[in-house]
């Protein structure tokens, strides 16, 4: 069969290339580009009817953006250079803000507060978003000054230290905080923000107390939802922080959560297709302009705290084309081949509403939708966002911190939200956190032996499963050779493992562990690392992994109902970055969601069409999967989806 995940034709590339440059424009041509000015590098919210005011969250998309320009040749790296110099100057020196925290509008020429607004800590956030990628991309006194405007930041000053241990909504000067990000929305961004600050982070624990309600819509799995379910909220944190092959200590994966909010808002608008005007093309309600002005409450179920009028945003569909490939490329060619209208000097306008006669379109683009069809149409075709990122130290941080952790791994110590070393015992050694050598995010292990060593580091074998237990892995810095010993509970070993040396540069060492352990591996209590070398060396992220590639996340797409066409969408993971193909696939019925499940005759193909006699039933199916490695073909553990009831 020799299938693979969605790619773009050559049309559809051009059409994706032709937004993003249109999106870029608008953030480069723009900007306050007066160097005299204390506004410099200040993006304005909206055009073309708001020149005069600057969003701060336009500001980090625009950033952003021009290491895009600058990586697809649009602009030099000098002149990408110069203007994000100048624009964290202005940041940094000239902008209002309230510890640390930037308020939500401003003048352009000033960078001063405007119409009485909030300092918002959202809009801060995807402003330091920018800032830290510039940083990171540019490197120099660029990431110098990225630094200082992340570090100055007070997050524990915008927590409800003494109420419910949230982030509040939002602060004005002549009132005081209000509100509580009580709810699943945009905001993980903040807390991998607040809990890696260098001075004053929060506790990461407040990843975890906040609202996650679960409800489906249209036969889908499950989903943690917003209020309004607007898709925006599900996309945002994305856009700069890769998510893909993770969970949280919850065992949420939210790249997950993402797809399935993309499918129900796209499930949403078919549903609706007579009330709306909407359907298979035209979907994705989210926060934009509407022909009775600015709604945050355009959304989709199983959120129900949404109003809608028919109103789309093309960033709604092409903001998750990280999560719906080819549901969102469809979406933007037909919104530029069929409503001419509503591409303009910066790509598309912000809304469309096909129930008014004639259909009505947005007079503006607002810099934060543009930002967000810029930057998942890169990581969709490059994943250079996600990439320069990942590599950030604070990103690693506080990632790590709020529990964020690759899908089939358990993290046995990162050093990260461990400053007591509770768990770690050494013998004829010493060892401390440090800052300077760190292999990811901000800590890792000094030890220093004079005649070798031994490290223990408790761990809980419950945690232990098929999925993470394939490999021991750890970082080491220094010419160190280590045996690896699997101890009991009462300390007793059950298996002794030599492992590779290391180095004086950062090597990753892995050890194996479910083959050599097999059945004993639910009795480990303690991994013991015994060192026969003398000195100082580093230790950072160790960990079970299993890195086999695999297919993952496989959820069946489209209406449960006679006549209609189920088909997979699905991920693919491989350390080597080889392509997967699917070599397979099997559909099977039954009559319970558990019951005897039987393959269905005849049905091998990408798509199947439900029978009248399957209503009432449930479907799922089975991919398998094969990579190319010369002449030989790798084959993977078959992946199923979930199931749906018809």
């Amino acid at each position: 069969m020799a299938l693979q995940e969605y790619t773009p034709d050559e049309k559809t590339l051009e059409i994706l290339l032709k937004e993003e440059r249109a999106c870029f424009d608008f953030f480069w041509n723009t900007a306050n580009t007066d160097k005299d000015s204390p506004g410099y590098g200040l993006i304005p919210d909206r055009m073309p009817t708001g020149p005069d005011v600057s969003s701060i969250a336009s500001v980090g998309f625009g950033l952003t953006g021009i290491c895009i320009g600058v990586e697809r040749g649009w602009i030099t790296r000098e002149q990408g250079a110069e203007r994000v110099k100048g624009t964290l100057e202005t940041l940094y020196n000239n902008v209002q803000q309230d510890h640390g925290f930037f308020y939500h509008f401003l003048d352009i020429k000033t960078g001063q507060r405007v119409w009485d607004c909030e300092v918002s800590i959202i809009d801060t956030a995807l402003c330091l978003n920018g800032v830290i990628m510039a940083g990171e991309y540019f490197g120099g006194e660029i990431a110098e000054l990225a630094e200082k405007i992340y570090a100055r930041v007070d997050w524990p000053w915008y927590t409800d230290r003494w109420g419910n241990g949230r982030y509040y909504m939002g602060y004005k000067p002549e009132t005081g905080f209000f509100g509580s990000w009580n709810m699943t929305a945009e905001q993980l961004m903040m807390y991998f923000l607040g809990t890696a600050s260098p001075e004053k982070p929060v506790d990461p624990g407040m990843f975890y107390i906040f609202s996650r309600p679960e409800e489906s819509y249209g036969g889908l799995p499950k989903m943690i939802h917003s209020p309004a379910g607007s898709i925006f909220v599900y996309q945002y944190s994305h856009a700069w922080y890769d998510f893909r092959n993770t969970r949280d200590a919850y065992g949420t994966d939210w790249f997950r959560n993402s797809i399935i909010a993309s499918l129900s808002s796209r499930q949403y608008a078919i549903d609706n297709e007579e009330l709306y005007n909407t359907g298979e093309l035209d979907w994705g309600f989210s926060a934009c302009d509407g022909p009775e002005g600015y709604s945050g409450e355009y959304g989709s179920q199983p959120a129900f705290g949404n109003r809608n009028d028919g109103t789309i945003p093309p960033y709604g569909a092409a903001g998750s084309i990280v999560f719906t490939p080819e549901n969102s490329a469809r979406s933007i060619v037909n919104m530029y081949e069929q409503y001419p209208e509503l591409w303009g000097e910066w790509g598309f306008k912000d809304a469309y509403n096909k129930t008014m006669e004639p259909m009505w379109i947005a007079k503006d683009v607002i810099g934060i939708d543009k930002g967000i069809t810029m930057l998942m149409i890169e990581n969709y075709l490059t994943g250079m966002v996600w990439e320069y990122m990942s590599k950030n130290k604070y990103v690693q941080s506080g990632m790590k911190r709020c529990g964020i952790h690759p899908a089939n791994t358990y993290g046995v110590e990162s050093f990260e939200n461990n400053p007591e070393l509770g768990g770690i015992t050494g013998q004829d050694c010493t060892f401390r956190i440090q800052t300077e050598e760190t292999h990811t995010g901000v800590n890792a292990l000094e030890v220093n032996t004079k005649k070798g060593g031994k490290l223990r580091f408790k761990i809980d074998s419950r945690l232990l499963n098929d999925e993470n237990n394939s490999m021991l892995q750890y970082a080491v810095k220094g010419k160190v050779k280590a045996t690896v010993r699997y101890l009991d509970g009462s300390g007793k070993e059950i298996k002794a493992v030599s492992s590779p040396s290391g180095s004086e540069e950062w090597r990753v060492v892995q050890v194996p562990a479910a083959k050599e352990l097999k059945s004993d591996i639910g009795n480990i209590s303690f991994v013991e690392l015994e060192f026969k070398n003398d000195g100082i060396f580093y230790i950072d992220d160790v960990e079970f992994i299993n890195d086999d590639p695999r297919i993952y996340n496989v959820i069946l797409d489209g209406s449960r109902k006679a006549g209609s066409v189920l088909k997979p969408v699905w991920n693919t993971w491989d350390k080597k970055g080889r392509k997967v193909y699917i070599d397979e696939i099997r559909w099977y019925i039954s009559d319970t969601p558990l019951g005897d499940w039987k393959q269905i005759e005849g049905a091998d193909r990408l798509t199947y069409t439900i029978k009248n006699e399957d209503v009432g039933k449930y479907i799922k199916c089975e991919l398998y999967g094969v990579i190319p490695e010369g002449i030989k073909l790798i084959r993977l553990d078959p992946a199923q989806s979930d199931v749906t009831g018809i």
